[in-house]
């Protein structure tokens, strides 16, 4: 009886093993850790906004292309709205090939843990606040300056090539 509940108990474990989704479904734990991956590095974006940010890309382009085609096509204003819709889907078409590169490049980038550090900030009060903040203070003010210090550059690569060039 001892021995026969001892087989079952192997038996039930080479079962369990042997059909242990992580093994079976992802390949091993190599895969499984990268579709970990993968996952979290979708959470991240989401919770970062990018994707909100391209969505909002897409929309402007399409709107500029809008008034664009309207000026073009005043007079066949169909014309006008069926190359709205064109573009409005070929930049929609584009928008998962683009989230695949940034998926891509998150999973070589990231560890497990990090991501999961990153998403669990994101989801905090400073997290929050440092996203919404930045996005509305930061971001712009780093575009700014980055305009801004561009005639000083163009200055100073001038100078600093008339110096070692003897202008």
């Amino acid at each position: 009886m001892k021995h026969k509940l001892i087989c079952v108990l192997i038996a039930t474990g080479a079962a369990v093993l042997s059909a242990s989704p992580s093994l079976a479904q992802f390949g091993g734990s190599g895969r499984w850790q990268q579709d970990e991956k993968r996952s979290l590095c979708r959470q991240s974006i989401g919770l970062a906004g990018v994707e909100e940010d391209m969505d909002r890309r897409i929309r402007d382009i399409v709107r500029d292309a809008r008034s664009a085609a309207a000026e073009r096509h005043s007079r066949r204003t169909m014309s006008a709205r069926v190359f709205e819709d064109t573009l409005d889907d070929t930049l929609n078409d584009a928008k998962e090939p683009i989230l695949d590169r940034l998926l891509d490049r998150c999973t070589s980038t990231f560890s497990v843990s990090e991501l999961r550090g990153i998403n669990d900030f994101y989801r905090s009060p400073a997290g929050k606040a440092w996203l919404r903040k930045g996005r509305t203070s930061i971001m712009p003010e780093m575009e700014r300056a980055v305009v801004d210090i561009q005639p000083r550059i163009r200055e100073a690569v001038e100078r600093r090539y008339c110096e070692r060039m003897g202008c």
